[in-house]
């Protein structure tokens, strides 16, 4: 034998070796690959339905309030382009608990392939599911006709046990859920209840808190049983639709919006973790903006709706002495005509007008602390989408990757208000302070800035050159930036 060579090629591989192991290291998925999801999913029972790619360099993801719903968590729904623009959390409507347990006792462990899939590649990707529970069974129906339909009252325990399986399946690896809602929009009576049941009609028009108590009796059977399968899940409020401020003479039945205060009056206050609930402004037509009548919200005196919503649910929290309770904003957006295909909906102006508000919602939805804000949604509803029909991005998903871009790792220091006529936040990030400043209305205002910027934007993200410290700011959201303040 050659004892020569052989040293060689032991002193060779001695060498090689760490640097394998190094490139193993960078180029290795943090989690499971493809072929390991599709194996489990396999060994699970389900088909192998995944078919999406799973974008490597998104993983891990910088936590941020930022959100997307998404009818499928996929490429063909925009998943690809959202991951880019900063998306971390991804709302689905999506568990349902008729096609998990279609007889008392009996679950199905592998209903909804296609949804396990999806759970399993958002967990891979490092994204946040936010994920909605919803769909009576046929045998828990108190309107037997309505998949919307509220839980029978001798059913809740059912519910409850079949919670505490969900979370045990789905808050694990390879799942990773976290995040639960229970049902979306049950403040929604039956009469008016959505086709498919993707919102509750758990509304009681005969109710003074509209069948508030109802629900709080739900979480009161969910909410040890979900703690008991995984302490760390949470519990959110169904998305609470909240259509108008009970103080509002606008609002014609003001027993809807106190949906949430029936909840607190039977102690429901110790059984969830956050409020979830629903904000939308309207596109104003005549005078190119967006307004919200019901919430006395528009975009010449208040900005988004969101605020006012957020001001009255802390209210209310804070008269029934419920505390650690955070917001969610899940569906936030502004919403064009009834279809979105109405010809002013279909227009440039109605494009610029979304994009200047998505920049608003997320300024807006960080400076009031909101664990996240949920664009409702990708491809869009009634014109909200961030996409057209070809999955060709409009000025609002620019919009959208900007502001991420801008605002992920940021924390809210005050409001800006010593410049009359406008609406701004300011911000700090990595020793960087940011403004983010409008005007309210269609006056251009001249704001002189306490010093030199380092750079200005607007909300597409455009720079604007910088010659002095005095700019014109309009309605159109600018960010402001400086270095070391």
């Amino acid at each position: 034998m050659n004892y020569r060579r052989l040293i060689q090629v032991v002193l060779l591989f001695a060498l090689l070796s760490p640097l394998a192991f190094l490139f193993k290291s960078l180029t290795l998925p943090a989690k499971a690959s493809i072929n390991e999801i599709q194996e489990g999913s396999a060994q699970e029972g389900g088909s192998r339905l995944v078919h999406m790619p799973l974008v490597a360099k998104a993983y891990p993801r910088r936590a941020s309030l930022f959100g997307i719903e998404m009818y499928n968590i996929d490429s063909s729904n925009g998943l690809d382009a959202m991951l880019s623009a900063g998306a971390y959390w991804i709302r689905r409507n999506a568990l349902l608990w008729s096609q998990a347990e279609p007889t008392q006792g009996n679950y199905y462990p592998y209903s909804q392939p296609v949804l396990r899939e999806e759970l399993m590649a958002a967990s891979n990707l490092g994204v946040e599911v936010l994920l909605i529970v919803r769909s009576a069974p046929d045998w828990a129906r108190q309107i037997a006709s309505k998949d919307c339909s509220r839980i029978k009252s001798d059913k809740l325990q059912a519910f409850a046990d079949f919670m505490k399986w969900a979370v045990e399946r789905y808050s694990s690896s390879p799942y990773n859920v976290k995040y639960w809602q229970i049902w979306n929009e049950p403040d929604v009576p039956p009469s008016v209840a959505v086709p498919g049941g993707i919102n509750g009609c758990w509304g009681d028009p005969n109710d003074d808190y509209y069948g508030g108590g109802y629900y709080a009796e739900v979480l009161k059977a969910v909410y040890p049983k979900v703690k008991e399968a995984n302490p760390e899940a949470q519990v959110l409020l169904g998305g609470l639709l909240l259509d108008c401020n009970p103080s509002n003479p606008n609002c014609v039945d003001p027993r809807q919006s106190r949906y949430l205060e029936g909840i607190l009056a039977n102690g429901g206050g110790d059984y969830f973790d956050a409020v979830a609930f629903n904000a939308y402004d309207y596109y104003d037509q005549s005078r190119n903006g967006y307004i919200n009548n019901n919430w006395s919200s528009s975009w010449d005196t208040t900005g988004p709706v969101v605020i006012a919503k957020a001001e009255y649910i802390r209210n209310l929290l804070g008269e029934y002495n419920v505390q650690g309770k955070t917001l969610i904003n899940t569906e936030g957006a502004i919403l064009c005509g009834q279809s979105g295909q109405e010809p002013h909906c279909l227009t440039s102006t109605f494009e610029e007008i979304k994009a200047n508000y998505v920049a608003q919602l997320f300024a807006a939805a960080l400076a009031e602390g909101f664990e996240s804000s949920i664009w409702y949604n990708a491809l869009g509803w009634r014109g909200s989408g961030l996409f057209d029909t070809q999955l060709t991005p409009l000025p609002a998903y620019d919009a959208y990757r900007f502001a991420a871009n801008k605002l992920t790792g940021a924390k809210f220091i005050r409001k800006i208000s010593e410049y009359p006529g406008i609406m701004g936040y300011e911000f700090n990030r990595e020793r960087r302070t940011l403004w983010g400043l409008w005007a309210l209305g269609d006056s251009v205002q001249t704001v002189n800035l306490p010093s030199m910027p380092s750079g200005i934007w607007d909300a597409l993200g455009t720079p604007i050159s910088v010659f002095a410290s005095t700019i014109e700011v309009t309605r159109r959201p600018l960010y402001i930036e400086y270095v070391g303040w």
